[in-house]
């Protein structure tokens, strides 16, 4: 007999669940993976939408709350960096907890994070389900994709991954996601991301996190080749990049994503005073061709 009660239970979830996913990307692997889940779940019918945490909108509180009250299904997404999480979205979580004393049933919405890596996650799931936990949220579900390290500077010479094993990953990411938003539509708790990796994580983090918050101190511009085009100033995510007296200055604040470093067009942005021979430290350019810097602040 078919069961018509099963059939009213899946259609009233098809029609109230809403996702709403905030996410940051430094160089783009976080926007795909998350534009990747958006276009999954939109094909299946399911209302969903993607938020650059740089997107203006957002960074007004009550625009902010509205998307939070109105969705069914709350997601943030970012890159690992360091074992850690980038702190611009550190800085928007606290953004949230700051609302959410003034929000309703927050705590009955499904929670999930998506996060980027080129290795493992050494960050995992447990830290961030304690803070998400601070604003009301319970984590749900916790998956990583991994695609490719977007660094390789002298000292730290890892250079991304070749365009045909980058398909490789995406196409195993999509899969992986399709599941995760299997999961998700099913309210069901799908915790990935748990292992042996997240004790030399812990120590990982330890080095690394004093290392983000100096960043800025590393980068520096070889005025002979810069050719004034702004695009590190228009596109820097926590505007940490200046002009000042025909100077380019890096400010604290920034956020460790390698944005200006990969994306300049002359490469000029030295690390630690030290040109980088692009045909020796490969720049990452995004996983698709031509990406458009908009796409990761809109």
């Amino acid at each position: 007999m078919f069961n018509y009660i099963k059939l009213l239970n899946n259609a009233t979830l098809f029609m109230i669940m809403r996702f709403v996913t905030f996410f940051f990307s430094g160089t783009g692997n976080t926007w795909w993976v998350v534009k990747e889940f958006t276009d999954i779940a939109s094909k299946n019918g399911y209302n969903a939408e993607m938020f650059s945490i740089e997107n203006d909108q957002i960074k007004n509180p009550s625009i902010l709350s509205e998307l939070l009250e109105k969705s069914d299904a709350i997601g943030f997404a970012y890159p690992i960096y360091g074992a850690n999480i980038p702190p611009i979205m550190r800085e928007f979580i606290t953004e949230v907890k700051r609302i959410s004393d003034n929000l309703n049933k927050l705590d009955q919405k499904y929670c999930y994070i998506i996060t980027t890596i080129g290795y493992v996650n050494g960050y995992g799931p447990f830290k961030i389900k304690n803070t998400l936990r601070s604003i009301g949220l319970k984590l749900k579900a916790h998956i990583n994709i991994r695609l490719t390290n977007n660094i390789s500077t002298p000292g730290l010479k890892i250079n991304p991954v070749s365009s045909k094993k980058l398909e490789k990953r995406k196409k195993k990411g999509t899969k992986k996601l399709n599941k995760f938003f299997g999961k998700n539509i099913k309210e069901k708790k799908y915790i990935r991301g748990i292992g042996p990796w997240l004790i030399p994580g812990m120590l990982i983090r330890r080095r690394t996190a004093p290392k983000m918050k100096v960043s800025y101190q590393r980068f520096s511009i070889n005025l002979d080749t810069c050719n004034n085009c702004n695009i590190c100033i228009n596109n820097c995510p926590s505007n940490s990049i200046i002009e000042v007296d025909n100077k380019i200055i890096f400010k604290k604040g920034c956020t460790a994503c390698f944005r200006c470093y990969n994306f300049c067009p002359t490469h000029s942005i030295l690390y630690n005073g030290k040109f980088a021979d692009p045909g020796v430290y490969h720049r990452y350019l995004g996983p698709i061709d031509n990406l458009n810097l908009k796409n990761l602040k809109y």
